[in-house]
């Protein structure tokens, strides 16, 4: 008697295992597609100086960066630099 209860409980485990392996297959027929883009995040600096004469392009904490604009306020120079 014992013997036909674990009989008949291994053979409805291995049933529902099978039934189920569908649910664990690797890929769906619902696949999407994923989008990557490259992301850049510019930097950037203002130096204020009495003077107009601002560089072109200068190296700080070892990023470069380059002359945008410059703009006069309050009697000063602001050169206005981004990172690239």
């Amino acid at each position: 008697m014992r013997l036909g209860k674990v009989l008949t409980g291994s053979v409805l485990s291995l049933m529902l295992l099978a039934s189920a392996s569908p649910a664990f297959a690797a890929t769906s027929s619902n696949s999407t597609q994923v989008k990557t883009e490259n992301i850049s995040i510019q930097g950037r600096i203002v130096i204020e100086k009495l003077t107009n004469d601002f560089p072109k392009a200068f190296v700080k904490y070892g990023v470069f960066y380059i002359f945008d604009y410059s703009y006069y306020s309050n009697g000063k120079w602001y050169g206005v630099y981004k990172s690239v």
